[in-house]
């Protein structure tokens, strides 16, 4: 089994997780006759023996969980995620079979983090098989762009990795990740955002059309203001101008005094002449 490579990289600061890094680094690293013997006392039962083969390899935990940083959850998550598939493997581990607890350890460490990972960005939980094949695939996307400097075929991939086509599109349809409305990242302007601030809301009422009705109805009201008193009325009336509420020609024809052709008549010449007034304006 390929053993763990541990690299130097940034952690961000943060006083609990520093305070966590400095706790961590007291436990010494065990010599090979004490992880075989601390393994075989844990799988006895001893839990004083399980815990020291746990502390002793907590450094390791945070080496692979920095890999995923970026992934959808703090490093401080990963780190606890991927300590308990060190547990998980600290009570399997068998030093019988000839290689380092660690080499052992690290297939729990990462599945348990890409888990977790997978879990807590999902509406719907995947099962762990289905989540190691779509990353599988990621992996071989990634690494045949940068062979054929361009995008792979599905035919490619899955022949790079051992899948029929159909297992792969399968694969690709379900590893889209929800994303949260709330969730913060920097904008173009340098100020932090949601995607709520980016989204456009349809039903929101746009900000120039309150201006625009507006600056109608001040302009509409101008124009009527110009026909005689008896006729600006008959269209307001009309067309519920100001309230909203349309009346039948018969109806405006009792509170004028007229009758219903008449106020049909004065309607369509008031009409007229509005849109002939409204038409010379536009030239001026």
């Amino acid at each position: 089994m390929r053993g763990i490579v541990i690299t130097q990289s940034v952690t961000e600061h943060n006083p609990i997780l520093d305070r966590y890094l400095a706790d961590i680094a007291k436990y010494d690293l065990l010599k090979p006759e004490e992880e075989v013997l601390l393994s075989e006392k844990a799988r006895d039962g001893d839990q004083a023996a399980l815990h020291k083969l746990v502390n002793a390899n907590l450094r390791f935990v945070v080496s692979v969980a920095k890999k995923y940083r970026n992934a959808g959850l703090s490093l401080e998550d990963l780190i606890a995620e991927g300590n308990k598939g060190l547990m998980k493997a600290a009570g399997l581990f068998d030093a019988s079979r000839g290689f380092k607890f660690i080499s052992f350890a690290v297939w729990w460490i990462r599945q348990s983090i890409i888990q977790a990972i997978d879990e807590k960005r999902r509406v719907m939980r995947l099962p762990l098989n289905v989540i190691v094949g779509i990353n599988n695939i990621r992996k071989a996307e990634t690494e045949l762009e940068q062979k054929l400097e361009r995008l792979p075929t599905l035919e490619e991939v899955a022949e790079t990795i051992g899948m029929t086509e159909v297992k792969v599109a399968d694969h690709l349809w379900h590893s889209s990740f929800a994303s949260s409305l709330d969730r913060s990242f920097e904008m173009d302007s340098g100020t932090e955002g949601s995607m709520i601030d980016v989204l456009e809301n349809k039903n929101a009422t746009l900000s120039d059309e309150g201006l625009l009705v507006e600056s109608r109805n001040v302009e509409l009201n101008r124009l009527l203001s110009r026909l005689p008193q008896r006729d600006g009325l008959i269209v307001r009336l009309s067309y519920g101008i100001g309230n909203g509420m349309p009346m039948e020609s018969d109806d405006v024809a009792v509170i004028v005094g007229l009758s219903g052709e008449r106020v049909r008549q004065i309607k369509v010449k008031a009409v007229k002449r509005l849109k002939e007034m409204a038409k010379v304006e536009l030239f001026y």
